[in-house]
């Protein structure tokens, strides 16, 4: 004797099989920790990785000029122009505006 029939386990196999979907579907974009959650991750991780190359862009920047400044010349160029030294046998004119 069959309690369920062949098409009614097959129904019944089909409906629990939406229903588990529909809790996978509702788990993936109703939750916190769901899809809205991997975009905003994904944008956060775009963001830093920008960042990131903007530093290592002025890191680079930096490293050069500090190699730079190991030549007297560039060094003695630097500090005239960014410092205003000058040497003590030397006469500054300061020109004022009318």
């Amino acid at each position: 004797m069959k309690l369920i029939s062949k098409k009614d386990s097959n129904l019944i196999f089909y409906i629990l099989a939406v229903v588990i979907f529909c809790g996978f579907m509702s788990a993936t974009f109703g939750s916190e920790d769901g899809l809205s959650r991997l975009m905003e991750l994904r944008q956060r991780k775009t963001t830093l990785e920008e960042k990131n190359k903007s530093i290592l862009e002025e890191n680079l920047k930096l490293t050069q000029e500090i190699t730079s400044l190991h030549d007297k010349k560039n060094l003695e160029h630097k500090a005239r122009e960014v410092l205003g030294y000058v040497y003590p046998d030397e006469v500054v004119f300061v020109l004022r505006p009318n």
